[in-house]
């Protein structure tokens, strides 16, 4: 029994490949199986390394040990002109994965039926577990959440009596590891003639929501978009705690210190946020906006041993016009299961809609008169202390007699704007995803702070979100309700989805109220 990890090269990057090869063996050894051109590759270097804790021996007046690097092999496959495969041995999936085609593996894996599913690699874009492994005991479904798109699949699948090219057991990623039994060239060949000719001409079978890689059309208009909003600083800056190269889970949870550096201009730094790398732009006189993708990460594990990363890979960032999403550099789209998922999630919200929800520019106006006169303020000094979100739950309050708790502080959190009926409420005023969604991270520490006693003078059966849309047209209506999954603003959808988990979770009821505050909707 033998592994054979296959890559299928994307078809825009074969001649970069073949370049990138002949780095690592510009000899390669090439043979001719069922008139197909066969090369391998193999990286034997023999410099003898000295172990990373000889210190410990030292202090023990022992002698030193090096090792040697284990050897690396890949045997290329051109099936024909437009189908290139790759067949890795040892770490050589280091070498193979950022020229991949990264559709090809869950291409395979949605045509596959499985019988048992062992451990799954998740991620979930805009909450605060961007990605996940799982272990199943005795699983042969796909358990996932809205708003999860599969990384890696571990399990064993189902096949005929008597097929022979390949056993049941199976891992996917980026890569597709089969576990073939008297494996030869020939029968390689004659699997991936197997995966082309038989497999992916299939209709899918087995729904699994993942991202799919854009071309480079759709590469270029997502990172115009995103250089636009660049200047209004509309992303976020994660570091993973590990990546799926090839089938291998990569961890980088020991890495705890980090540098940046550019040019000769170098920081080390504790945790990588947008804070510290606009900082360390002002302390060197940079252009935050000029330099920021030339500025490199190295991430330093225990052993002090460096990996160097573009600030591009760590950026977290959702297209909403284009439905793409910002993954390790790469702009992937949602695939219609990963949407239909979560859509159908955030359709099991209550969403109401009121007109005294609505943002009232007459009363905003008089309140604000009144401040100005009775505290004698000017009109900028009242509209700054009486900010709009402000002045709508005091008016809210007032109006329709809810409670404001808005600007009280527990545990330097605020557990919502406003309460009635058993129910809280946090409160947002905006039209982007980072505004709003604002809204939901407060409703979240809230939860936890009323878990942990806090608040409670309050009966709480509900937890609700408020959002007045700045907008002139009103969502539109399914089943008597604002419908929205009809927001293109994906990355609040992300987050709603994940927020209704959550509620779910701690055992409360979900809600959330819909205004206005346009022209049509003033008052």
């Amino acid at each position: 029994m033998a592994v054979v990890n296959v890559f299928r090269i994307d078809s825009s990057k074969v001649d970069e490949f073949n370049e990138h090869l002949q780095t690592l063996d510009n000899h390669p050894t090439q043979a001719t199986f069922n008139n197909i051109q066969c090369s391998l590759y193999i990286r034997n270097e023999r410099n003898p390394r000295a172990i990373k804790w000889q210190w410990a021996l030292n202090d023990f007046n022992r002698n030193a040990i090096n090792t040697l690097t284990l050897p690396i092999g890949i045997i290329v496959i051109s099936i024909d002109n437009n189908n290139t495969y790759a067949i890795s041995f040892g770490s050589a999936f280091y070498h193979i994965d950022k020229f991949c085609d990264k559709n090809f593996a869950f291409n395979v894996a949605k045509r596959l039926h499985y019988k048992k599913i062992n451990t799954t690699a998740q991620a979930s874009p805009n909450t605060n577990r961007s990605k996940t492994i799982i272990s199943y005991v005795n699983s042969n479904y796909f358990e996932y959440d809205s708003g999860e798109s599969f990384l890696k699949i571990k399990g064993k699948v189902q096949l005929d009596d008597n097929f022979t090219l390949f056993k049941e057991n199976i891992e996917i990623g980026t890569s597709i590891k089969f576990d073939m039994t008297n494996p030869t060239i020939t029968r390689c060949i004659d699997l991936l003639n197997y995966l082309q000719t038989t497999i992916l001409p299939l209709d899918p079978i087995t729904p699994i929501p993942v991202f799919i890689a854009c071309d480079t059309t759709e590469s270029e208009q997502c990172w115009t978009n995103f250089l636009q909003q660049m200047h209004n600083n509309d992303y976020e800056i994660r570091f993973a705690d590990f990546d799926i190269i090839g089938t291998d889970e990569t961890f980088y949870s020991a890495n705890t210190q980090y540098r940046f550096s550019y040019g000769r201009h170098h920081k080390n730094i504790e945790n990588i946020s947008q804070q510290e790398l606009q900082t360390f732009c002002e302390e060197n006189n940079l252009n935050y906006n000029e330099v920021l993708f030339d500025i490199v990460i190295t991430a330093f594990d225990n052993e002090s041993t460096g990996q160097n990363y573009s600030i591009v890979k760590l950026i977290d960032y959702t297209d909403n016009d284009n439905k793409c999403v910002l993954v390790c550099g790469k702009w992937y789209k949602y695939n219609d299961d990963y949407l239909n998922a979560l859509h159908a999630q955030i359709a099991e919200i209550n969403v109401i809609e009121n007109d005294t929800f609505n943002w009232n520019e007459q009363a905003y106006s008089d309140y604000i008169t009144s401040k100005m006169q009775t505290e004698n303020l000017t009109q900028e000094q009242a509209k700054k202390t009486y900010y709009n979100e402000r002045v709508y739950n005091i008016l809210q309050a007032q109006n329709n007699q809810y409670e404001n708790h808005d600007r009280e502080i527990t545990n330097n959190i605020e557990i919502c704007d406003l309460y009635k009926d058993n129910t809280i409420y946090s409160v947002k005023i905006g039209n982007t995803s980072p505004k709003l969604c604002y809204a939901i991270d407060q409703s979240l520490s809230a939860i936890r702070e009323i878990r942990q006693g806090h608040f409670d003078n309050h009966t709480i059966e509900t937890i609700g979100l408020w959002f007045v849309l700045e907008r002139n047209t009103h969502l539109p209506q399914v089943n008597g309700r604002p419908d929205l999954t009809s927001s293109r603003m994906l990355v609040l959808k992300n987050k709603l989805a994940n927020w209704l988990k959550e509620v779910r979770r701690f055992g409360y009821k979900a809600v959330i109220n819909i205004g206005y505050k346009g022209e049509q909707n003033n008052g």
